[in-house]
């Protein structure tokens, strides 16, 4: 009766020793990605102090890379350990907060870094002036131009294609809403697996 019991117990360690080595397998992958963040995020911090928005830029682009590949491994593998699929994928979120940060405080600082890419941006227009088929809104060498202007409202969340030209930025808004009646469309978890971004 011992030995059947011992044969019992030693088939469930090397069970549970095989688990370990597959979760081990995918979770160590997704930690060599977090630290990959990371270490690209210190980086950021250093270029955004010495004001080079080209170089924070592209950190920023790199660790959207970086965390699109990490919370496509937790969404794919991390079924495999629950515990790291909650901590990952949470972490990959948290990475896309810090991501919209640094975008947002590299346009409010140098807005021409992101031309030829589509944005969305809080803005708050100094000068409004009339075109045709629409309005300019003017502010700190940015013009954005919109065929509708929202009244009641000194401040907007814009999305549209930056263009850099000539000394200023142009934004050709695709939608455009009073700030306070904005949301703020950070990538949700599973929406955000589409492709390896550019």
């Amino acid at each position: 009766m011992l030995s059947r019991l011992a044969r019992k117990y030693r088939v469930f360690w090397k069970l549970f020793a095989a688990y370990i080595a597959v979760a081990g397998l995918f979770t160590f992958s997704m930690f060599i990605l977090e630290e990959a963040f990371q270490t690209v995020m210190f980086g950021t911090w250093p270029a955004v102090d010495s004001g080079d928005w080209k170089l924070a830029k592209h950190g920023a682009d790199t660790m959207e890379k970086v965390n699109w590949w990490l919370k496509g491994t937790t969404y794919v593998t991390g079924w495999v350990q629950p515990f790291a699929l909650i901590a990952y994928g949470n972490y990959g979120r948290a990475g896309d907060y810090y991501i919209a940060g640094l975008r947002a405080k590299i346009f409010a600082n140098q807005p021409g870094v992101f031309d030829g890419e589509e944005m969305e941006f809080a803005f708050e227009p100094i000068e409004v002036e009339p075109a045709a088929e629409g309005y300019w809104l003017k502010a700190r060498g940015v013009a954005v131009f919109t065929r509708v202007l929202p009244t009641g409202a000194d401040r907007f969340r814009i999305r549209g294609m930056v263009h850099a030209r000539e000394g200023r930025v142009e934004v050709r808004a695709s939608s455009l809403v009073p700030e306070h009646e904005a949301t703020i469309p950070l990538p949700r978890y599973n929406q955000s697996i589409r492709g390896v971004p550019h």
